[in-house]
């Protein structure tokens, strides 16, 4: 039989590193996700205190409640696996912490992760470098990325105009905040 218990440094290392165990293995797992080609073999006393998405989903009067199995289809595979991972190990990867994660973050608004939006929140500063490179002097030629910059600045809804960084941009690139109004107006 195969070693289920092992030595951890602290109990932050114990909690993630079960809890990704626990993900990989599907070890007592007792409900299925499906998104797309992948499925997550999930366990309802992780999840469900840890998500209200998920707790209404399984603990509601819904039929994934009864059968135990829910199927995404609005949202994309991989952002999914990045909201389970967060779920489990309550760490967010260092590829995405390491690249401007506008999926990610939606994916968390969706799904009600305060805290996975708040560690995504902490790379904010890239945002505002890249907004402010987007909407510059020579703005007109990065309309691809100003796009991207405003469908992110939208999708974020009210919390990013609380922050005064991004106010101060706002004053600096008067641009980001007109197309933001039409973007919002729509």
């Amino acid at each position: 039989m195969a070693k289920t218990t092992k030595d951890y440094l602290n109990t932050a290392a114990m909690l993630s590193e079960s809890g990704k165990d626990l993900l990989n293995t599907s070890l007592f797992s007792d409900v299925t996700v499906k998104c797309g080609d992948r499925t997550w073999k999930l366990h309802k006393a992780i999840i469900c205190p840890r998500n209200p998405f998920f707790s209404k989903v399984f603990n509601g009067r819904f039929q994934e409640a009864a059968t135990g199995e829910l199927t995404l289809v609005e949202q994309n595979p991989k952002e999914v696996g990045q909201v389970i991972q967060y779920l489990y190990t309550g760490k967010v990867s260092k590829e995405i912490s390491e690249s401007w994660p506008i999926e990610l973050f939606k994916a968390a608004d969706f799904f009600q992760i305060k805290g996975l939006a708040d560690e995504l929140y902490k790379l904010f500063p890239k945002f505002i470098r890249v907004a402010r490179f987007a909407y510059g002097a020579s703005s007109a030629a990065y309309t691809g990325l100003q796009e991207v910059v405003k469908n992110f600045a939208v999708s974020t809804k009210t919390s990013i105009i609380k922050d005064d960084c991004f106010l101060e941009l706002l004053k600096d690139a008067p641009g980001l905040a007109i197309d933001m109004v039409k973007a919002l107006c729509g």
